[in-house]
């Protein structure tokens, strides 16, 4: 768009800045107890940032936060205040301007006491407020109803059954302003320890993650699907409203009764069938055809005779069709709709793990940690995905339905086929209107979240660090998940926007050494990194990163006479082996870090 010299507008150079101010106030000299007032400011100059629906370029997007904390006694609280300003931020794809102004304020407040000799209670609550201010541009039609009030409680105890043996148990319960139910979420565990320096462990815990705010209030422009020089349908993002999305409205003529909105007659409300454009659009569109003028030409027909012949067929006479626009491949653009399945209202994602593990230290050399769990996860949430269809003329029945008209008119079978094969192709790729539900009466194509089924996956966390000497330490991290994609759609790949990836791989690893020079104050380490190759499925990122290994050194020096100051030197990615860790950002290669770092001591 000549008009809009922002959209692909990147800027490659990456600019941040940041800083941050704290005071402690500490009135009771016997304790550390007090007050802290925090302020920071974080600034990010210029970015390329991955969303939803495409890249988008931060340019002075500032984050500021304010907080203050109190202890006192087994009390803690605390309040906070976060700020957002995207400046000059927009999006590379439509090169409209973001506009973020929002703002969270929080509380929290929690008690630590025992109740017994052998019990030890904490009770708190949780108050938190989001605000989004974005002046139309990312929560659209929803920007003056889209606030959020959480508030949440919880008491967690920890019972000493023995002196080995502990029973820990906590509830907590959250209510969110736009969820329909409280969601409640119990924990409780059993801890052993058989020795002080090992502990085992036995948890069943369940939690749960609230939708987000684009979840229920997103409103934004992600593209347009060009038709004509001045026709185009808007592909649009949106958040699940609390009524959900429905598609009861019936449109007798319609495909299955449906009814459409089109921009080839905006604003009023259609039976869902192509032939309502016949006359205006395809026959005119077929016209401008210089190869059909010449067909009509020596058949001795005029453009007007042929209208007339052709004109004004019923749905009988020529059936309609539902596509899905694909936004996943740009080289297919619409595929054969799935069906229109109701939205329910957003509901919370609930995860029930079950989880064993073993923490300890092993013949005083050895700190390890194992743990294997199971979870189970309820209505999981989706990406964005495309939930309204098109309506399409069938093209073989456009071919019958034209050939038909001219051969009863007169014309020979040969020629009357001959251009009927020329007008079908065409009609049938153009899409004459959305199937909009009955909350979002527009021709825009709309992408959506949904809550999915039940998920279930299970994986194993190993860790160990190994003192061959007291300078020379080995250590090790080890990471399987049984799942990386659910299938939801069962046809054998992840890239369709019904499965579900995890976005993260089977299997990976690190395994390091460091070594440590007292008499100096040098230390010098090294560290392997492995990542199994995975798919990937979130939201316009879909495809799959390799598998791939890299090295990292460091070198850390506390310089004598100095006492605090450490230089240190850390190389990322020691063989330049260039690599991607995630679908649309860029590969990385060999990464440099220089820090100086100095303690002030005081008495």
């Amino acid at each position: 768009d000549p008009d809009n010299p922002l959209i692909g507008a990147r800027d490659f150079d990456s600019e941040r800045y940041g800083g941050e101010v704290r005071l402690d106030i500490r009135p009771w000299e016997e304790s550390t107890d007090g007050l802290k007032f925090t302020y920071g400011l974080n600034n990010l100059g210029s970015s390329i940032e991955l969303t939803g629906i495409g890249a988008g370029q931060a340019k002075d997007w500032k984050y500021q936060f304010g907080q203050v904390q109190f202890e006192r006694r087994g009390l803690y609280a605390q309040a906070f205040m976060n700020v957002s300003d995207a400046g000059d931020s927009y999006l590379l794809r439509t090169g409209q301007p973001i506009v973020d102004k929002s703002t969270v304020i929080a509380a929290q407040a929690q008690y630590q006491f025992a109740v017994t000799s052998i019990a030890d209670l904490v009770a708190g609550v949780d108050f938190s407020k989001t605000t989004p201010k974005t002046e139309g541009t990312i929560t659209g039609a929803n920007e003056d109803s889209d606030e959020t009030t959480e508030i949440g409680g919880y008491l967690n105890a920890t019972v000493g059954l023995s002196s080995s043996l502990d029973v820990v148990g906590a509830l907590r319960v959250d209510d969110h302003e736009h969820l329909e139910d409280a969601v409640w979420s119990p924990r409780v565990g059993l801890v052993f320890r058989p020795r002080q320096t090992q502990t085992l462990r036995a948890m069943f815990n369940r939690a749960f993650s609230t939708p987000t705010t684009n979840n229920l209030f997103l409103d934004i422009t992600a593209g347009r699907i060009p038709i004509t020089s001045n026709i185009n349908y808007r592909v649009q993002t949106l958040g699940v409203p609390s009524t959900g999305l429905t598609w009861d409205n019936q449109c007798p003529g319609g495909v299955d009764n449906y009814c459409m909105y089109s921009p080839f007659a905006p604003g009023v409300e259609l039976p869902a069938t192509g032939t309502l454009f016949w006359d205006d659009v395809v026959v005119p569109a077929a016209l401008q055809d210089p190869q059909l003028q010449g067909a009509l030409a020596l058949l001795g027909l005029t453009p007007e005779e042929f209208a007339a012949i052709v004109g004004s067929p019923t749905p009988a006479d020529m059936g309609s069709t539902l596509l899905r626009f694909n936004s996943e491949n740009p080289d297919v653009p619409f595929v054969p709709d799935p069906g229109v399945t109701a939205l329910d209202r957003m509901r919370p994602t609930i995860t029930n793990t079950y989880e064993v593990g073993y923490e300890g230290l092993l013949a005083s050399r050895v700190n390890l940690s194992v743990s294997v769990y199971r979870s189970e996860i309820e209505d999981f949430v989706g990406p964005l995905r495309v939930e309204t269809p098109s309506v399409f003329l069938n093209g073989q029945d456009v071919a019958t339905f034209v050939a038909g008209r001219l051969i009863g008119a007169g014309v020979p079978a040969g020629a009357a086929a001959t251009i009927a094969a020329n007008i079908a192709p065409t009609a049938a790729r153009v899409p004459f209107g959305t199937v909009a539900p009955d909350q979002r009466p527009s021709e825009d194509v709309l992408l959506t979240y949904r809550n999915f089924g039940d998920v279930n996956l299970w994986g194993t966390d190993i860790g160990f660090e190994a003192y061959a000497t007291e300078e020379f330490i080995i250590s090790g991290s080890y990471s399987f998940v049984s799942e990386e994609c659910f299938d939801v759609d069962d046809d054998g790949a992840c890239t369709s926007a019904a499965d579900i990836a995890l976005n993260a791989p089977t299997n990976k690893g690190t395994l390091g050494a460091r070594y440590l020079f007292p008499s100096s104050g040098l230390e010098v380490g090294a560290r392997a990194r492995y990542s199994e190759g995975f798919l990937m499925n979130s939201g316009v990122y879909v495809g799959a990163v390799e598998e791939y290994t890299v090295f990292d050194a460091n070198v850390a020096w506390r310089v004598p006479g100095y006492d605090g100051l450490i230089a240190s030197l850390t190389v990322r990615n020691l063989t330049d082996n260039e690599h991607q860790e995630f679908v649309g950002a860029p590969e990385i290669g060999r990464l440099a870090l220089l820090k100086l770092q100095y303690g002030f001591g005081g008495g």
